[in-house]
């Protein structure tokens, strides 16, 4: 973890994913920020960094401005994808680290605890909730009905070798 230099030295690294063997890396951390003495909890901080061929892309870590809770790399390498505390998925180009979509889901502002690509690059995220929802992440629309699958958060998702089946925890 040391060696993921470009991201905050204040921050937890909380998620981290490779893809295009191992030519891609990158990583979300979270941390509190400055309490601003206001009796309010202190503010929540997180970053996302991506690593290409050992190179931070755009030169520094994209401030996510709340905890970035989970990072999936598409199996091609060209598509990085972030859940956030506060309810988005960001889709990042990994060659250039702008965001590309912005993906807030039906259920309003509840936390997004994890995402995934499958192999045919539908990414399908998780929620504090317990739902799983399936997304174009070219265009930012939904795929299909959210599901729940468990009165839990899920904490991860894997999609089986043919993308036709996930599993969650």
């Amino acid at each position: 973890i040391s060696a993921l230099r470009g991201l905050s030295s204040q921050g937890q690294v909380r998620s981290i994913a490779t893809s295009a063997r191992g030519r891609v890396v990158a990583a979300v951390d979270s941390w509190d920020g400055p309490d601003p003495q206001t009796g309010e909890p202190p503010p929540r901080e997180g970053e996302l960094a991506i690593w290409r061929d050992g190179r931070l892309v755009g030169g520094k870590a994209m401030n996510l401005d709340t905890y970035g809770n989970a990072v999936a790399v598409s199996r091609d390498g060209s598509t990085v994808a972030v859940a956030t505390e506060d309810g988005r998925v960001l889709v990042v180009d990994a060659h250039t680290g702008r965001v590309e979509q912005t993906i807030r889901r039906q259920e309003g502002g509840i936390s997004v605890t994890t995402v995934a690509f499958s192999p045919d690059g539908t990414l399908a995220s998780g929620s504090w909730a317990g739902i799983v929802n399936l997304w174009d992440p070219e265009t930012g629309k939904g795929l299909g009905h959210p599901t729940l699958v468990a009165q839990a958060p899920v904490s991860a998702i894997a999609f089986a070798p043919d993308g036709k089946r996930f599993a969650t925890t």
